[in-house]
């Protein structure tokens, strides 16, 4: 028998509703104004072009005439978004397949969408750094499919200088009213927060799910966490409970380098001792990120951030709860978590946090352009006071993804030094 992947259009599509989540009819429109469609694509995706090809590799392959019209055909073009994560969540890809088999009563010929198994184990490891968390290494293990039922597991390993991490996570499909995943994640992390230094492990059990264009979350995490203030040679224990939901919308049409793009992100947290906490405190946050094309090879990008702590105890909160300002993806100028409010000489965080950033983008070609930004905010508790940086940076669409860099200052105080901030991954 003779099966394979033999029409380029049909492939492309199913691949970006795969990779980008959206419907047939959004992608088949991009694939024509990129050239991979033809103006007229019917023969392309009701399988017509892949049928005439199977039926030629069947005539070459078992010495039958060429019989078109005994062939099974069925294109893409009833295939929605929702089918693709299905496959997904079961460890699959959809593609559209050429088949032809030699059978006792004759020759079998058919075109049409099919299950793939996608590779089952994916393994990871390379070198890493970042102006955030110094130079390390990262590695990772991905069980695309533990099971025939679609279970999942994930485990990641992190070492860098500044910060590193463990996780492991299983997951099982969940299909009913709102199709997504039960999951359960373990985690342990050290990182150095300025002069605090803080490690602590975490257990959460969560569903998620997506809800018309909403990415859906609710959650119960356990953090047992231990810091140590070197300035004030203190340590500290602290064990948080709590359920937290999270919901995000996300639209754009690359997800590289999308020239029309909004995200929106909202978390909110709540610990109790009633449950186990050893403080009581709500705490919520809200991002925003809106991406605009201005011509050819221009590009704004617009971000907002916002979080409040409600708490009566608020000294007894763990870094990890607490709001820090400044880094590659906060305010460009000042160091990883370099500011928020002080006690004793120590930044010791913030009840709340502002943030805001403009950035202007030019391409001089389609993989290399530049930059000029600035931002501002800060992580206070009672009195906002704005730290702006400002700088400019290159811009590279590189093969993994973009990757930026950029040199930037801070305006506040006159001998603040410029920076170096490097970050790679998608603008949202």
């Amino acid at each position: 028998w003779v099966a394979g992947i033999i029409n380029g259009t049909t492939n492309f599509i199913l691949s970006e509703m795969r990779s980008k989540g959206l419907d047939f009819g959004v992608v088949l429109k991009q694939a024509q104004a990129l050239g991979y469609a033809e103006s007229d694509p019917t023969f392309d995706i009701e399988g017509v072009d892949a049928a005439h090809k199977a039926t030629i590799m069947s005539a070459i392959a078992f010495g039958v005439p060429v019989q078109f019209d005994k062939a099974h055909v069925e294109g893409i073009t009833a295939l929605q978004a929702v089918d693709i994560r299905y496959a997904e969540q079961l460890g699959y890809r959809i593609k559209l397949l050429g088949i032809t088999k030699r059978r006792d009563r004759g020759i079998e010929l058919r075109v049409h969408p099919t299950l793939v198994p996608a590779k089952r184990s994916v393994y990871n490891l390379g070198l890493r750094y970042g102006t955030d968390s110094g130079a390390g290494f990262a590695s990772s293990l991905e069980r695309r499919w533990v099971n025939r039922k679609g279970h999942k597991l994930f485990v990641e390993l992190n070492v860098a200088q500044e910060k590193s991490d463990f996780t492991a996570q299983y997951r099982v499909p969940a299909f009913s009213k709102i199709e997504g995943w039960y999951a359960l994640r373990t985690s342990l992390r050290e990182e150095r927060i300025n002069d605090i230094d803080t490690q602590y492990t975490e257990l959460a059990l969560s569903r998620n799910g997506r809800w018309h264009n909403w990415n859906l979350q609710g959650a119960l995490e356990y953090k047992r966490e231990r810091y140590e203030d070197a300035l004030l040679g203190t340590r500290n224990f602290s064990t948080i409970v709590a359920p937290v939901l999270t919901a995000e919308w996300k639209r754009f049409d690359d997800i590289n380098s999308p020239r029309k793009g909004y995200r929106f992100f909202l978390e909110a947290r709540a610990g109790s001792q009633a449950i186990g906490s050893d403080i009581d405190f709500v705490q919520l946050r809200a991002e925003a990120r809106y991406i605009r094309g201005l011509g050819v090879n221009n590009r704004i990008l617009l971000r907002g951030e916002i979080g409040s702590t409600i708490t009566d105890d608020f000294a007894l909160l763990p870094p990890s709860q607490r709001f820090y300002a400044g880094g590659d993806r906060s305010i460009r100028g000042y160091g990883y978590r370099e500011l928020g409010q002080r006690a004793g000489g120590v930044v010791f965080g913030g009840k709340n946090l502002a943030i805001a950033s403009a950035e202007f983008e030019h391409m001089f070609n389609a993989t290399w352009g530049g930059a000029v930004f600035v931002d501002a905010g800060d992580a206070y508790d009672d009195q906002f006071n704005a730290k702006v940086g400002a700088g400019f940076g290159l811009r590279w669409r590189s093969p993994v993804g973009p990757i930026r860099v950029d040199i930037a200052r801070g305006l506040n105080e006159p001998d603040q030094n410029f920076r170096l901030h490097i970050s790679l991954g998608p603008d949202l």
